[in-house]
């Protein structure tokens, strides 16, 4: 059985980028349907930016439900999620650049100095693009363990994002999906905690029971 997941997950691999679409299809709706509403770049901004933290979190879910499921095959998935997650930012610095600030650096420049959390937006996409770039199997090889320890900096990124949305949010009924997410990624964070602890655990356990024993 083990043998037709890896398959199998191959298969499915299409649908799921088509899935991961879902998104980009509903703005082009809404576009040609002219049902943006009354300000469409406030509108796509943080439609974008909602999608990334929608992809951040079930990124971060993958890693659960591979141990779970024991279904070691499902980190193919992963990589496909992350670099989802990469491209909704780049969707969201995009539409705000270009839809809210009209490609006018000197409107940028205003941004930037009116809402300060708009760096935290930047520090953001700039190690999601080093994790983006990092992601595939020739760069995991190249940087043998510091790949594991440059990936990390998804639990980084993961609070920060939470932190620019919330910034970012001007009415009450918007908090919402933030704060779900919040609650999302902190269990996956805790989650994550304690898995390693597990691990470290029987590392040790491991090791103790093959120390030669003493005459």
């Amino acid at each position: 059985m083990n043998q037709t997941q890896p398959s199998r997950i191959e298969r499915l691999k299409p649908w799921l980028i088509v899935l991961c679409l879902i998104p980009v299809y509903r703005w082009l709706f809404l576009a040609f349907g002219d049902h943006l509403g009354v300000d469409p770049a406030r509108f796509m901004v943080q439609s974008s930016g909602l999608s990334t933290l929608i992809f951040l979190v079930i990124t971060l879910s993958i890693t659960p439900l591979r141990v779970h499921l024991t279904m070691p095959e499902l980190v193919k998935w992963r990589r496909i999620f992350g670099l989802f997650t990469f491209f909704y930012a780049c969707c969201h610095a995009i539409f705000w650049f270009w839809l809210d600030r009209r490609l006018n650096f000197s409107l940028v420049a205003v941004g930037v100095s009116e809402r300060p959390f708009i760096y935290i937006g930047v520090l953001n996409l700039l190690m999601l693009t080093a994790l983006a770039l990092t992601s595939n199997q020739a760069m995991v090889r190249k940087l043998g363990r510091n790949w594991r320890r440059l990936h990390r900096l998804v639990y980084v990124v993961a609070v920060l994002v939470l932190l620019h949305m919330w910034q970012m949010q001007d009415q009450g009924s918007d908090y919402i999906a933030v704060i779900v997410a919040a609650l999302v990624l902190g269990f996956l964070l805790l989650w994550r905690v304690v898995y390693q602890r597990k691990q470290a655990s029987k590392v040790q356990e491991s090791m103790a029971s093959i120390k030669p024993k003493s005459e």
